[in-house]
Parts: structure tokens; C-alpha cells; sequence
């Protein structure tokens, strides 16, 4: 069998080189000495800038309200508290078992909502619900776990 081989003109090399070598210079995003420290003037603009981020931090911590953490593992949901009124409330539920857990929640306006997952050994999966007065159902709906002992109920008053 008979093997061709095509070398490309030296022209074409160059004009690769050239395109390569203009690609690595401007990644490097230009001159090597380090820029003086800003005045307090340019600083001003920064430092007003962040209140948004401020402000904005609060409001999605207010819109997840309570904050409980479930830990999961087989086969248990074991809880950070035992009693909740009504309001929203987000449940982070790290796995720290060996199986594949999540969560779901059933109860008064609030129809099998699921965390998502389900969470491998340390991950963490979470939901946010807002919880009326009343009985809640909450449980991980991977298999069996629920007739294995990851189900309880909570009050809402």
C-alpha cells in the first residue's frame, strides 16, 4: 500500500504560526506590571455597589425563610427541630448515608412536593414550601426506604 503524504506550504505554516502565536499573546490579557492601589475615590463606586448585593442576599434569604436541615440515612430522617408554625420554611437534607436519599413532603396545600435527586453519599438536596397549620407527611420515596423507616410526620401550628 502507498502512503501520500501532503506537507503544507511553508507560507501556510507561517500564517498558522502567526494566527497561533496571536491567540497565546492575547490570552495574556496584555501588560505584566500589576495596577496601582485604587484611590478611595475609585473605591466608592465598589463600596456602593454592594449594598444591591447586600439587599438582594436579604431578600433570598427572607423568600427561604426557616431554614431545617434533615439528615438523611438509612433509614432515618432525623431533624435539627421539633416544632414549626406556620410560614416557609426550606428543608436542606444532606445525605450522609450510603444509599441514594431524598425528600418529599405532603400535607395542606402542599401536594408531594419532591427536593429533587436523589442525593448521592454527600450531596445535599433541599425544597422550599410554605407550611399551613396541620399534619405534614414527610419521607424519601427511593424504594422501600419509606416502609424501611424514612417517614415521620410534623405538626404545623
Amino acid at each position: 500500500m502507498h502512503t501520500t503524504r501532503v506537507r503544507p506550504s511553508r507560507a501556510a505554516a507561517a500564517a498558522v504560526g502567526l494566527a497561533l502565536g496571536t491567540l497565546v499573546l492575547a490570552g495574556c490579557g496584555g501588560g505584566a506590571t500589576a495596577p496601582a492601589a485604587p484611590s478611595a475615590a475609585a473605591s466608592a463606586p465598589a463600596a456602593a455597589s454592594s449594598a444591591p448585593a447586600a439587599a438582594a442576599s436579604s431578600a433570598s434569604a427572607a423568600s427561604e425563610g426557616t431554614v431545617v436541615e434533615v439528615s438523611m440515612n438509612e433509614f432515618t430522617l432525623e431533624f435539627s427541630q421539633q416544632t414549626f408554625t406556620a410560614g416557609t420554611y426550606t428543608f436542606k437534607a444532606p445525605n450522609v448515608g450510603k444509599f441514594p436519599h431524598t425528600i418529599s413532603i405532603t400535607g395542606p396545600g402542599v401536594d408531594n412536593v419532591t427536593a429533587g435527586g436523589p442525593a448521592q453519599t454527600g450531596q445535599e438536596v433541599s425544597m422550599t414550601v410554605d407550611l399551613q397549620p396541620g399534619t405534614y407527611k414527610i419521607w424519601c420515596p427511593v424504594r422501600d426506604h419509606e416502609a424501611r423507616g424514612m417517614v415521620t410526620e410534623i405538626t404545623v401550628t
